[in-house]
């Protein structure tokens, strides 16, 4: 019986190495943490580029005329026509339009219109519209209940 013992357990050893187990698993996690620490470093440059290179909607005022940024795209007032255009802006501007921003609110010292009376914007917002996230919902129950007695204190 001893003998028998002993040849099943040289087999297991000749079959498993002792180490392999507990090195495949540490192998698996060092794996497993780069492709995490991987993931969390790529979301962490994208937030960062995204912030970075994002334009603020407002009035920006760049070569004696004033732009409006909407969603990346620009509008330039022309004081001919009196009206807002959508317009293609040189690099200079694209590149550093942070150095140009004026606010993204309408001031009559800029001597324009407001951009938000245009129909440029008036569209933008309608199709930016939520307004109507909960329209099928009625906050409301009709229930006309009532206790019937002001005294809330008695049921405590």
């Amino acid at each position: 019986m001893k003998e028998e013992i002993a040849r099943q357990k040289a087999q297991n050893q000749a079959k498993t190495p002792v180490n392999t187990p507990k090195k495949k698993r540490l192998i698996d996690r060092f794996i497993g943490n780069l492709g995490t620490l991987a993931v969390i470093i790529l979301i962490t440059v994208m937030v960062f580029v995204i912030a970075y290179f994002s334009v603020d909607a407002g009035y920006y005022y760049y070569n004696d005329a004033y732009y409006y940024n909407l969603d990346n795209t620009w509008y330039l007032y022309d004081t001919d026509t009196s009206d807002w255009g959508r317009v293609e802006v040189d690099r200079e501007l694209a590149d550093n339009a942070k150095d140009y921003y004026e606010s993204s609110s309408y001031s009559e010292e800029y001597g324009v219109s407001d951009f938000e009376d245009t129909t440029y914007y008036s569209e933008w917002e309608a199709d930016h519209d939520d307004d109507d996230w909960d329209s099928d919902s009625n906050w409301d129950s009709g229930d006309d209940w009532d206790s019937g007695s002001g005294d809330w204190d008695s049921d405590w």
